[in-house]
């Protein structure tokens, strides 16, 4: 049985919401207590936090992949230019939306170089 069904069974939670809460995905909303509880059980089941935030990572970057794939495909007499202007174009609009949400995490005072 693999861990999310383990967890699933254990809460009596479908394995698909077990799964959204632990790679934090917006799917559909879930109570807060629910979020606590899965942590709670992945953890004690032997969940590597570490392993998790990687594994969130990556989804976020394969969405993020898929997403632009799907737009260059639909133009498909795009050249060069034109790709790297919209992968330009995509990175600004990620980089207004983290300066508005999170200010502080992205103040230009406080990125590497």
């Amino acid at each position: 049985m693999s861990l999310l069904s383990h967890i699933s069974r254990k809460l009596g939670m479908d394995t698909q919401s077990v799964r959204s809460i632990l790679l934090e995905l917006a799917s559909s909303p879930i109570e807060g207590d629910k979020h606590a509880n899965v942590f709670k059980a992945a953890t004690e089941e032997g969940l590597d936090l570490n392993k998790l935030r990687i594994a969130r990572r990556i989804n976020t970057r394969k969405e993020a992949i898929e997403e632009i794939l799907r737009y260059i495909e639909a133009n498909p007499k795009w050249k060069k230019d034109d790709v790297i202007s919209y992968l330009r174009y995509s990175r600004t609009l990620m980089l207004r939306v983290e300066k508005k949400i999170l200010p502080d995490f992205f103040d230009d005072e406080f990125q590497e170089k």
